[in-house]
């Protein structure tokens, strides 16, 4: 059994290693609404070191918006009747006709209007956080209060689902994850509670505990059987026994290989 997992290890090396030299410079980030992934056909961007998402991944926390394709402006509302309007290319918008300064502008991308997502949730009253190991949007409604139901529940699917969907939390430094656009997650069979995530050169060890996840260690792969970087509780004495179970014969994938969620990708 030790001899197999060598073996998987060393392939998942090489494998590691081509997938890097074949892979883009820039990652493609991702955004999850109220515990749900939602697939767009434009990715958020950072400029200015501020997010910019599609307007249109935002409908789902129940706002509604208009676009004056001649004006260039969208007009913003939610549930509780205040609107805001942000104009393409312009850092003055409004919040209920008061004039807001914005630290980067809305813009059309790829003939999508992206907007500041940490402005439009402050002045609408959602709530966002990034999370720069997956590359992962987070964005939830006043009302939302995590996905423990399906975490806790039977179906096994939806309770990996709900894993993956909880932004993670380190007591450490974490490494800096890797610019490519292929991952993937691991779970032993039969579990929902911990997963392994790599992305093509950093593998994360993530276990949840009180409906939070918590990174308890990452590591880059070295030479063979070497580890070149590592946080966390993770050695080169005690990595098999670590991540054995993650990689071996009472394991599966979770989107793997994959560039975006959806359950499509499961596996």
């Amino acid at each position: 059994m030790k001899k197999y997992i060598w073996l998987m290890l060393l392939f998942l090396l090489f494998a590691t290693a081509s997938v890097v030299s074949a892979e883009n410079t820039e990652r493609t980030l991702h955004v999850n609404v109220d515990g749900q992934f939602i697939e767009t056909d434009t990715s958020p961007v950072i400029k200015e070191g501020r997010m910019l998402v599609p307007l249109r991944t935002l409908s789902s926390l129940g706002l509604t918006y208009q676009w004056d394709n001649t004006a260039k402006r969208a007009t913003i509302q939610n549930a509780g009747g205040d609107i805001i309007r942000v104009t393409a290319s312009q850092r003055t918008a409004y919040k209920n006709n008061a004039a807001v300064t914005l630290d980067v502008p809305a813009q059309i991308m790829n003939g999508r209007i992206m907007v500041p997502v940490r402005f439009v949730s402050e002045q609408l009253g959602l709530s966002v956080q990034f999370e720069n190991t997956r590359g992962l949007v987070f964005v939830s409604s006043p009302n939302y209060t995590g996905p423990k139901e399906a975490l806790n529940g039977n179906d096994l699917v939806q309770a990996r689902l709900a894993a993956i969907s909880l932004p993670l939390q380190s007591s450490f430094n974490t490494l800096n994850p890797h610019k490519g656009n292929e991952f993937s997650y691991r779970f032993v069979k039969g579990e929902a509670h911990r997963y392994l995530f790599m992305d093509s050169l950093v593998y994360t060890m993530v276990e949840i505990r009180e409906d939070k996840a918590h990174i308890l260690f990452q590591y880059v792969d070295g030479a063979p059987n070497r580890i070149a970087r590592s946080v966390g509780d993770i050695t080169e004495d005690n990595r098999l026994d670590k991540i054995g179970p993650f990689i071996g014969d009472q394991s599966v994938s979770f989107f793997k290989q994959s560039n975006k969620y959806g359950t499509d990708n499961l596996h």
